[in-house]
């Protein structure tokens, strides 16, 4: 059972690559690893070798995620909208053409797989990446603000043998998720509300350094660095120990929501209609700014959600976008279309809408269609700049001559405000008049 050359040779640079980065008391376990995999087995010896080789299999996938997932992502921070399970750090984004393509593979592939934005897992909340997301549109303002930030926070920080502690890596995660994590409904001035949001942070910062386990670890507590960390997010968030970074880290906060919550409103969008089974996560209904468990299994207010979506207007919803209940609207009147057609969204086709005009690049459509039903989602995506000020509406004229063509000679009703559109090209400024995000149904469903 001799293993190929080539695997051997593999094997054996992959185990030297290791042992540059392992703790000393693990160099030997790698070592018994690499022999286990190539070393020719003596025939008496075959089966218990076997068995190791299957049960390192059955081992490599968590110890994947282990390393992967739960250290090298608590290391790079470069947008930690990036960084949970299952995601490629590298792949910042993809083209509408390579959303189409990955769309119908997996309509072909996989067409009732879970669709699942949140868990009880996750990192960071569906809708804390959303506006982290926003960050790549504004990547050399972005880097230049958190770089003086980092500056500006040194009176906060301290010298532990000759160096700032935290570091200047720690200090940019965690203004990323100052950013990223804030409240929508949280004031500047509200003093309650940031000292438990700064508590938040404190336990999440405490798990991500342990879990990156470069000053600090679960085993062996690192409470110098860790009660520094602390006491920066504390001093940072609710003491509002430099008044005038805090203002400033605000005012940037509330230029990215509402971009950011477009960017939620349309994945939660996607996920309902693109093939596929939409699995929500307990309370994630109404905005997830949850952070890496325990933080993302606490309590739900099951009370409140059970009081809404309310009977208001989707645009009276739209303006009061920071309570959340436009999201919980869309869900809930997304789910219904899907309960009186459930064959339509489980098998019908998946068929990507032509988009033309200057900005069509920043629209995503398709239509899902089976027999005479069709239902149509129309979404945007690298839209901030859209964007009226701290509003989830578009500015007027903001989508120029950009429209999709519907590719139907059936009239089209919106679900959410029953809009009637008969026309074979629709502008998207029309489709977004109301709201940043457009779902229509053949109007048999009425």
């Amino acid at each position: 059972m001799e293993r190929p050359a080539r695997d051997r040779s593999f094997v054996a640079q992959a185990a030297a690559a290791a042992k540059t980065t392992a703790l000393s008391t693990d160099r030997a376990v790698i070592d018994r690893l690499s022999w286990w995999l190539t070393e020719p087995a003596d025939p008496s010896f075959v089966a218990v070798q076997e068995r190791a080789l299957t049960q390192f299999q059955q081992l490599s996938a968590p110890i994947a995620a282990k390393a992967v997932e739960d250290t090298a992502f608590y290391r790079y921070g470069r947008l930690l909208s990036r960084n949970d399970v299952g995601f490629d750090v590298t792949r910042f984004g993809d083209s509408s053409a390579d959303f189409h393509a990955n769309m119908r593979r997996r309509r072909d592939s996989f067409p009732h797989a879970m669709l699942a934005t949140a868990t009880h897992d996750h990192k960071r909340g569906e809708d804390v990446r959303a506006r982290l997301a926003v960050l790549s549109e504004c990547a050399d303002e972005w880097a230049n603000l958190v770089t003086r930030w980092i500056v500006q926070c040194r009176p906060l920080r301290r010298e532990l043998d000759g160096a700032l502690i935290p570091r200047a890596s720690d200090v940019a995660m965690l203004l990323q998720m100052v950013v990223g994590a804030w409240p929508p409904e949280l004031d500047v001035h509200d003093g309650n509300g940031r000292a438990v949001f700064a508590e938040r942070l404190a336990q999440w910062q405490e798990k991500a350094l342990r879990e990156a386990k470069l000053v600090t670890d679960w085993a062996v507590p690192n409470e110098a660095y860790e009660a520094a960390a602390r006491r920066l997010a504390t001093s940072l968030v609710a003491e509002d120990a430099i008044p005038e970074l805090l203002t400033e880290i605000f005012a940037f906060i509330e230029r990215v929501a509402a971009a950011g919550a477009v960017n939620a409103l349309a994945q939660t969008l996607l996920k309902l209609t693109v093939p596929g089974i939409p699995d929500i996560y307990q309370g994630a209904e109404l905005w997830d700014f949850s952070l890496v468990d325990p933080d993302n299994r606490r309590p739900v207010d099951f009370a409140l959600r059970a009081a809404g979506p309310d009977a208001s207007p989707m645009e009276d919803l739209a303006r009061t976008w920071r309570s959340g209940r436009i999201k919980q609207a869309l869900i809930a009147q997304t789910l219904a279309l899907r309960r009186s057609k459930p064959k339509l969204f489980a098998d019908g086709s998946y068929e990507p809408l032509q988009v033309s005009g200057t900005l069509a690049d920043h629209v995503i459509a398709f239509a899902r269609r089976l027999g005479s039903d069709t239902a149509i989602t129309v979404v945007p995506r690298i839209a901030s700049t859209f964007l009226v000020r701290r509003e989830i509406g578009f500015k007027p004229d903001a989508w120029e001559d950009t429209a999709v063509r519907l590719q139907s000679d059936q009239t089209l009703t919106s679900v959410f405000d029953r809009q009637v559109f008969s026309q074979a090209h629709v502008s998207v400024a029309q489709l977004f008049g109301r709201f940043p995000f457009a779902l229509l149904m053949h109007s048999s469903v009425e």
